[in-house]
């Protein structure tokens, strides 16, 4: 069951006991103000609960998001991603957007992470998403 954590603007952030996940949900085009304090918060909700699910993933629901700003793809690259990997962060999943655009900086955002750090995969849904990382979690 989805808990709600944290909402900026079209952005939520919800932790997920059950897969064990947390959740960003991007919806349409929104402030890079918005777009980075929800990130920031999710990664302040991973780093939560990461000590009591060792292998806790890092769902982006994406699907309906638009366009992201190529700012905001460098600030996630440069300065989020070290603290997420410094955090534990080792499995993401995207439900990939609609939007041609907004799947084009996930792409970006996934070329410019070390794969032995972070193991990133796209689903068509939430629900494939979630799937992948329960069994990310039940694996040795």
């Amino acid at each position: 069951m989805e808990v709600d954590y944290f909402q900026a603007g079209e952005h939520y952030v919800r932790f997920d006991a059950e897969v064990p996940c947390v959740i960003i949900e991007n919806n349409i085009y929104t402030t890079s103000e918005d777009f980075r304090s929800a990130l920031t918060k999710t990664l302040e909700c991973f780093v939560e609960h990461v000590k009591n699910h060792p292998k806790l993933g890092w769902l982006a629901d994406t699907s309906n998001a638009e366009v992201f700003r190529d700012e905001d793809i460098a600030w996630v690259n440069n300065e989020l991603n070290p603290q997420m990997i410094a955090g534990g962060v080792r499995y993401i999943a995207f439900a990939v957007p609609k939007d041609v655009f907004a799947t084009m900086g996930i792409e970006e955002y996934t070329e410019n992470t070390d794969p032995d750090a972070i193991n990133i995969k796209y689903f068509t849904t939430k629900a494939e998403a979630k799937e992948w990382l329960k069994a990310v979690n039940l694996s040795n």
